[in-house]
């Protein structure tokens, strides 16, 4: 919810029109505002710079500037600002601009009465702030995923890599995400399984996970580097989903290399181990029945 004291500020030269605004809004809630006028440009920036509004009415026309540089140079100021466009008539080309350069919405004097005024304030303020919290979410999971041990990337339904963090670009051996980003990633990194024959898309897990709609675990495959060596991995993939749609496929996977040869290395000492096992036995066998001649010779001498 908007709290109930929004700190507005307006923006705007001609005094008559502001007047208005605020009556407009001081009539319809009048416990809710506390507005600041600025008739100018640099006193508008000063009062952004020093002050924590939560809104900014900005008159199009105030600035000699071209308009919508004068709004990107409010903007940088703080970020986290709504604006909120307002002009003497109905530009859509220059509302639609407004917008694009970072305006919450385009309204026209003439049309902002009291309850469509506060309405047009509220849906700008909760806008903005819902944009940042998603960019804060979007910002800290990409934060997340940069700094994990872990290789992840993702594809879309076509098999173009949709996004690869830093660990899967080292371990690749790739210099740059953009040397993997929208390139269809199963003919550089999984084309060939372990026994060198071909890995075919169809049989390719990764895509049959989008395609099936379902999560595999594979620890017996490897993955392939830019230098044309491959190494073994340990890999996750699970379908990704927009609005209970799927859009492909996510992939975490580790290198096991280090794994591999240790399991490799305990499989060979076991082997090893098991083989002097059966000779010490087979040997022991002969040895026994060695003794049994022996003794039977014996037996037969007395």
């Amino acid at each position: 919810m908007v709290a109930s004291n929004i700190k507005l500020l307006l923006i705007d030269t001609d005094q008559d029109d502001a007047c208005e605004m605020c009556s407009a809004l001081v009539d319809v809630a009048p416990t809710q505002f506390a507005i600041t006028h600025a008739t100018s440009l640099p006193k508008a920036i000063d009062l952004i710079t020093n002050n924590p509004y939560d809104v900014v009415l900005f008159d199009i026309a105030i600035s000699e500037k071209k308009e919508l540089e004068t709004l990107h140079q409010l903007s940088t100021i703080n970020p986290l600002l709504p604006y909120i466009v307002i002009s003497d008539d109905d530009n859509e080309d220059l509302a639609l601009e407004a917008v694009k350069h970072g305006a919450q919405d385009y309204l026209n004097k003439k049309k902002a009465h009291g309850n469509v005024l506060i309405r047009v304030v509220r849906y700008a303020i909760e806008r903005k702030r819902s944009v940042h919290a998603i960019r804060g979410s979007k910002e800290q999971a990409h934060q997340l995923l940069d700094s994990a041990d872990e290789g992840i990337f993702s594809v879309d339904v076509n098999g173009l890599c949709t996004f690869i963090n830093p660990s899967a670009v080292r371990m690749l051996g790739y210099k740059h995400d953009n040397e993997l980003l929208g390139e269809h990633i199963h003919s550089l990194i999984h084309h060939t399984l372990p026994d060198g024959s071909p890995c075919h898309e169809e049989q390719c897990l990764i895509s049959a996970s989008f395609r099936l709609d379902k999560v595999f675990h594979v620890e017996d495959e490897v993955l392939w580097r830019a230098d044309g060596n491959s190494f073994a991995v340990e890999y996750r993939t699970a379908p990704t989903y927009i609005n209970g749609k799927i859009t492909g496929s996510v992939v975490t996977f580790s290198d096991i290399t280090e794994r591999k040869q240790v399991e490799s290395k305990m499989k060979a000492a076991h082997n090893e181990l098991e083989l002097r096992v059966k000779e010490r036995t087979l040997h022991l066998e002969k040895v026994n029945q060695l003794l049994e001649i022996e003794i039977e010779h014996r037996t037969k001498a007395q």
